[in-house]
């Protein structure tokens, strides 16, 4: 049995039954899985797949407009599933979140080193960074407690935090995934756990209405 990648839905817990929509969706998923065995991404079509799983392409554009769209489903369902298991309340959760993103590629690395390129070259590299960027938000503005932060400024910080995860599990996938998980989350630990609430300080006094000091030229 092959794994189903990219951030497939993965069942924990106990068994449930779902719908018949949810189990065609993965069952292309899988198909992909087995196709990508023989067949580089890019090369492969819907006949592939529909082919591999013995369902017809009007079932697959019933559930989806394309591949890509596929993608972007699995990616979504999965990334929830993986953050959600964090109360996104402080830099530690957000941080546990990013290292089952990690872990989960590098679980199924086979596949990822196919994937992960495509992603980088495609606008599913944009979808991936929305997801990502919901429950960096969330994170943020639980951070930002009951400082006087612009909205604007909040979206600045979620941006750049989610920018710097994407870009670094993009990259990570490009260079063979080589480098531990746990390393990359710790550098991420250094960058925003231990500088976010005086970031958060320091846009709080720059949000500070008209009578505060002039900013030097």
């Amino acid at each position: 049995m092959y794994p189903v990648f990219p951030f497939c839905v993965i069942i924990r817990g106990k068994r449930k039954v779902e719908p018949v929509s949810v189990l065609t969706k993965k069952a292309l998923l899988k198909a992909l899985g087995h196709v990508l065995e023989r067949k580089p991404f890019k090369k492969i079509t819907v006949q592939d797949l529909t082919q591999e799983c013995g369902i017809s392409r009007m079932t697959f554009y019933y559930h989806f407009k394309d591949i890509y769209d596929m993608l972007e489903w699995a990616l979504e369902t999965e990334m929830e599933e993986m953050f959600k298991q964090s109360n996104q309340e402080n830099c530690a959760d957000w941080l546990q979140g990013c290292l089952r993103v990690f872990h989960f590629a590098l679980a199924h690395k086979e596949y990822a080193l196919k994937l992960l390129p495509v992603m980088d070259q495609t606008e599913l590299a944009d979808y991936l960074y929305e997801v990502a960027y919901r429950f960096t938000r969330r994170t943020v503005n639980t951070l930002v407690g009951d400082r006087k932060i612009s909205e604007e400024d909040k979206c600045f910080v979620a941006e750049n935090w989610t920018f710097c995860m994407i870009g670094t599990l993009l990259k990570w996938g490009r260079n063979g995934m080589k480098e531990r998980p746990e390393d990359i989350v710790r550098r991420f630990a250094i960058l925003f756990d231990e500088g976010v609430t005086g970031l958060l300080d320091r846009l709080a006094w720059h949000d500070v209405p008209a009578e505060k000091e002039a900013l030097p030229d």
